[in-house]
């Protein structure tokens, strides 16, 4: 049976990109189907180790269950509020907590009480799309611990694909001062040992490593959350990137900003540690928000971003920024942070950090996407059938699709072209 994961599209997609597999890569990807890639810990099974880890699984489900029950409405505030290594922010704290209350009203049965992020072991899917999904971020911690990703380090991106290319953020004092440079990972993985500081870091955002190697979608399992992602019913020329390789030095970070397509987006971190801050939407005055009309994206969607750099405000050119509400979490190795749309958000990694972003869009945020979709002008939604609004989810995707002019189509495989060009050039 053909092993599948999280970050594989349909079949089709994965035949396009065979001619970017080498030998040495089809090597690989052999290995990895046979399992015989062996992980940086062993993983032989050890009936010693497994009764000894029994006192803590039952200790950590008991903490999971009080989790649980508070969050149904039960009284045991302290105790929850205690296990969260989420907070929020306290300066100001009172209209901000305003703004969260608020939006918890909406979503929490019992309002929101302060609790920040929530961390939850092995959520259930019909617990994440009624509590969380589109709604309220969330971590998800023992679903990724499993996964051959879970191995991925800079010694191994380094040792495999040294020659492959990426693009990279370097940053020479502030974060405005941020260019991208296309560099080897050899020479990004060689570049580490220079040094890093507050002011001196280096970051690889790149969304076409995963497309152009895609024998590494194989390390990461299934994930139920991503099931039905409605992205991958769109043709290859019009998807977005379908994963983004993030790995940052210490001290490096994103801009502050919301995703294309204002999607869900879940992070995966596989080693390192990264200190995230999430602010909740209808804040844009507050946050300078700017949008785009042009993301990079085959449908030519908007991009939103805030130029201030919450790790670094400037409060002298953006002195609202300081009422702005916002939460707080840190990602360790082996979590997934799942982001809702419309919440502005920076990463910082406390560490050096690899990480693989996805996009989602699904049944609670298609029409969300279907918004930025028809902003781009590039379908106008008077060309769809009348009875496109009442339509499921999977339906709308396909008239859609149906009605994309060619002109688009051609438009949208041009961009994927050239962004693989511009990054396969010589350097």
């Amino acid at each position: 049976m053909e092993k599948k994961g999280c970050l594989l599209s349909n079949p089709e997609i994965a035949a396009l990109r065979k001619k970017y597999v080498t030998k040495k890569k089809a090597d690989l990807l052999e290995q990895t189907i046979g399992d015989r890639r062996l992980p940086k810990h062993s993983t032989a099974f050890n009936f010693t180790g497994i009764l000894a880890a029994s006192l803590p699984i039952v200790l950590l489900t008991g903490i999971q269950f009080y989790r649980e029950m508070e969050e149904h409405g039960y009284s045991f505030t302290d105790f929850y509020q205690s296990h969260f290594t989420s907070r929020t922010n306290h300066v100001d704290e009172l209209p901000k907590m305003d703004i969260l209350k608020e939006l918890g009203a909406k979503v929490f049965p019992n309002g929101y009480s302060g609790g920040g992020v929530h961390r939850r072991t092995r959520l259930r899917l019909n617990e994440y799309e009624k509590m969380y999904d589109s709604k309220w971020p969330v971590v998800v911690t023992g679903v990724a611990n499993h996964w051959r990703a879970m191995n991925w380090s800079g010694e191994f991106l380094n040792s495999y694909y040294g020659q492959e290319k990426v693009t990279v953020k370097r940053v020479r004092g502030k974060l405005k001062s941020a260019v991208g440079v296309i560099v080897t990972i050899e020479k990004f993985f060689k570049s580490r040992q220079s040094g890093v500081s507050p002011e001196k870091w280096a970051y690889v955002e790149d969304e076409t490593f995963l497309y152009r190697n895609p024998e590494l979608t194989l390390d990461f399992g299934d994930l139920v959350y991503t099931k039905n992602n409605l992205f991958r019913l769109f043709p290859e020329e019009l998807q977005p990137w379908h994963a983004m390789l993030l790995w940052g030095t210490e001290f490096s970070r994103s801009s502050l900003h919301v995703d294309p397509y204002n999607w869900t987006a879940l992070n995966f971190v596989l080693s390192g540690t990264k200190h995230w801050k999430l602010y909740p939407p209808g804040q844009d005055n507050y946050l300078y928000a700017r949008s785009h009309k042009k993301s990079g994206f085959p449908l030519n969607v908007k991009s939103y971003h805030s130029p201030v750099d919450a790790y670094d405000p400037d409060y002298k050119h953006y002195p609202l920024f300081k009422h702005a509400a916002f939460l707080e979490i840190i990602q360790h190795a082996g979590e997934i942070l799942i982001i809702p749309p419309g919440w502005y958000h920076q990463a910082y990694n406390v560490k050096e950090t690899v990480a693989v972003s996805q996009q989602l869009m699904n049944e609670n945020n298609h029409n969300i996407v279907f918004e930025e979709i028809f902003s781009s002008s590039y379908i106008m939604k008077a060309s769809l059938p009348d009875d496109f609004d009442v339509k499921t989810p999977k339906e709308k995707v396909e008239a859609l699709v149906e009605f994309v002019p060619e002109t688009v189509r051609e438009a949208g495989k041009k961009i994927k072209q050239d962004v693989l060009k511009r990054v396969e050039r010589k350097l």
